[in-house]
């Protein structure tokens, strides 16, 4: 992720704040200041007055250096005590927060080349979203951690395709940042893609040869960008998406080989 950027009520914030760091060092500057005061008493004081015939003299001179004890050891402890949390939990309070979320998905770029009547038209790979009546790329929503094999997996078995026949290269100059309100929370969601262009064998999996093709409940169908970019629901909900895809479309056809297809 390039940047994050997190929206938090300034009140809330406060408070988070003043629960942790600041109250550690409130704490330490109260003790040692009463055991300066009290130590300042005993040693500028020789004599102290009764207290009627509660307390002497003696044992009020007692009683106040037991103080003084007591307030050293607890601005002692104070000063050498952790924070209640450390910082990495302090930030995800904060994330915990915040007004806006994060999300990370991986988007996963299928090309082909299809052939009718001697015309060649390269088209992508789409799932149709009938929830959102859009058209989709494949994608996954992942963490950090996540390896190349989690995601190759994953998409062996969002689209039913045989094991070890695909293999995914990250595309680096497609990693980018979207900031919009996510459609199922409201929330404003900072999406962070990454991009994978599928390399797969199209002997093993015939059903990709298909225009269209479906998968359980999904549906999937090839579409050229020109097509995608002419579907207003698409565009409304996933522009960037498609033109980051489509401004680097050249690139793609430079870096990736696509499979040859002779049947379309």
């Amino acid at each position: 992720m390039n940047y994050k950027r997190i929206i938090i009520d300034s009140s809330k914030l406060r408070e988070i704040i003043n629960n942790n760091y600041p109250r550690h060092n409130k704490n330490t500057f109260s003790y040692f200041s009463l055991f300066i005061t009290l130590l300042v008493t005993l040693t500028t004081i020789e004599t102290f007055k009764d207290f009627g015939d509660i307390l002497s003299s003696l044992q009020i001179k007692i009683i106040l250096w037991f103080l003084a004890c007591i307030f050293l050891i607890l601005t002692i402890w104070e000063f050498f005590k952790k924070p209640p949390y450390s910082k990495e939990t302090v930030i995800s309070e904060i994330e915990k927060e915040s007004l806006n979320i994060t999300k990370n998905v991986a988007l996963f770029v299928f090309m082909k080349t299809f052939i009718k009547e001697d015309i060649k038209e390269i088209k992508f790979l789409f799932s149709n979203d009938f929830e959102w009546s859009s058209y989709l790329l494949p994608f996954c929503k992942k963490h950090d951690n996540h390896t190349l094999s989690q995601l190759t997996n994953f998409i062996e078995s969002q689209l039913s395709l045989e094991k070890n026949s695909v293999s995914l290269d990250k595309i680096d100059f497609l990693t980018f940042d979207e900031e919009k309100s996510s459609a199922t929370s409201g929330k404003l969601t900072q999406y962070s893609y990454d991009v994978y262009f599928v390399v797969y064998d199209s002997e093993k999996n015939i059903h990709l040869e298909d225009e269209i093709f479906h998968i359980g409940e999904r549906s999937y169908e090839w579409l050229s960008l020109d097509k995608v970019k002419n579907h207003s629901k698409t565009m409304y909900l996933n522009r960037k998406v498609i033109r980051m895809i489509d401004d680097n479309f050249s690139m793609l056809l430079m870096d990736y080989k696509l499979p040859n297809d002779n049947r379309h």
